[in-house]
């Protein structure tokens, strides 16, 4: 599927999306259509699990506006599970210098690029 958001921030254009903060479907399903561009499931200070968060990405309704999961902390194993269960991107917390944001990247690509 196509990431809107990309092409979006590639082009100069603003992307407009709002955080999740209710753990039912319904309200992903909706949020989806109202127009945002992205949606982010807090897997950090939300009330969601990694498994809740990919039921509520899988509600989704309208294709053009992208899943993102904000992981619990910056280690690859959580990039690993969100973006293997359809996050289209990751929001990073606690990212404090320019060696955890290197390895933020490399967490979030395939060799070999990433890790």
């Amino acid at each position: 599927m196509k990431n809107f958001v990309k092409e979006k921030l590639r082009s100069g254009n603003p992307s407009v999306g709002t955080w999740v903060q209710l753990n039912n479907p319904d309200v992903s399903e909706e949020l989806s259509m109202l127009g945002f561009d992205w949606l982010v499931f807090d897997v950090e200070h939300g009330v969601f699990t990694l498994p809740e968060a990919q039921r509520m990405m899988q509600s989704m309704n309208d294709r053009s506006c992208v899943p993102l999961v904000r992981v619990p902390i910056n280690e690859p194993v959580y990039f690993k599970w969100a973006l293997g269960m359809g996050a289209y991107g990751v929001v990073v917390p606690w990212v404090n210098s320019k060696e955890d944001a290197t390895e933020a990247v490399r967490a979030s690509k395939y060799p070999p690029e990433g890790s």
